[in-house]
């Protein structure tokens, strides 16, 4: 994916040398392109099977874990020597385990759950 900092789009009040530290790198256009709107059909129907697919259960764990599982999804388990607590059992990676089960690809690297290649993401709610 080529990136270049010519395509990051930012508001144009805001100088370049305040939004490229905070952005860290240059933006990557996405091929095909993906800007849809959510009324059109085809932001409802994703192409293919879904694919890093994460669960958080709120029936199932506890809140402080499904922050930690955000968090390790956010950083792709890249700060996992940080987690490390005095609870090592508590289940809340405390001993150094990852939460996002999809983080790691398959040569061992951690990626975050969302990266330059993501287009979109679906968040679903069960009601009943």
């Amino acid at each position: 994916v080529k990136s270049d900092w010519d395509m990051c789009r930012m508001p144009s009040n805001i100088p370049p040398e305040v939004w490229k530290p905070w952005l860290g790198k240059p933006c990557a256009r996405a091929s095909p392109s993906y800007e849809l709107t959510p009324q059109i059909a085809e932001a409802e129907q994703f192409a293919g099977p879904p694919g890093r697919v994460e669960w958080l259960l709120s029936a199932k764990d506890s809140v402080k874990k499904m922050q930690m599982k955000s968090v390790d999804m956010e950083d792709g388990c890249s700060h996992l020597a940080d987690k490390i607590s005095n609870n090592p059992g508590d289940g809340l990676g405390g001993d150094g385990t990852c939460l996002c089960t999809t983080c790691v690809e398959g040569d061992g690297r951690s990626v975050p759950w969302i990266d330059e290649q993501t287009q979109r993401t679906e968040i679903a709610f069960v009601v009943f």
